[in-house]
């Protein structure tokens, strides 16, 4: 709201580009698993979702995760051509972690991906660059949740914030 004011059309901005962005990232990868033709249907099947669509017009942070999380993938696999998208899978990773803490399996499950497809990417430097740009890239859910007495973590393991429901934590 700071950089576009509290209008609604601004609010949902973000929601809208990554429902789009999810469908590009659906599009390429597909293209990379199959192809083209596949791809075009699988990214008009995504985008004409009402699943898809509720997520960006509610503003539900599972079309973030979604989008980051599939591009993240979508660079992971390209690193076997360029090391290089390792840098970026951490980065896209570590924010996909803030728009919801079920990202934060990604970066083991990649890492024990890499264990057993391709343990000699192990020896880059890229990729230990990418963990630790994926770690940085979380800090924002993390300095918010230490700074508001962990709520988001006592909400998903079941505690109540407070006794009452209020709005004191946001």
């Amino acid at each position: 709201t700071g950089l576009f004011g509290d209008h609604l059309w601004s609010v949902r901005l973000g929601a809208v580009i990554f429902s789009a962005l999810l469908a590009v990232a659906a599009f390429r990868m597909t293209a990379v698993l199959r192809d083209r033709a596949t791809a075009w249907l699988v990214a008009a099947a995504i985008y004409v979702n009402p699943l898809v669509m509720a997520a960006g017009l509610l503003e539900l942070t599972d079309i973030f995760y979604a989008a980051l999380s599939l591009t993240a993938l979508h660079e992971f696999l390209r690193a076997k051509e360029n090391p290089r998208h390792y840098i970026y899978a951490g980065i896209l990773c570590g924010l996909a972690i803030n728009a919801k803490l079920l990202a934060a399996f990604w970066p083991p499950a990649l890492g024990l991906a890499l264990i057993a497809a391709r343990p000699e990417d192990l020896r880059r430097r890229e990729v230990w660059i990418g963990g630790g740009l994926c770690a940085l890239a979380a800090l924002p859910v993390l300095g918010w949740n230490a700074a508001h007495g962990w709520a988001t973590f006592a909400i998903r393991f079941g505690y109540q914030v407070e006794p009452r429901p209020t709005f004191s934590h946001l």
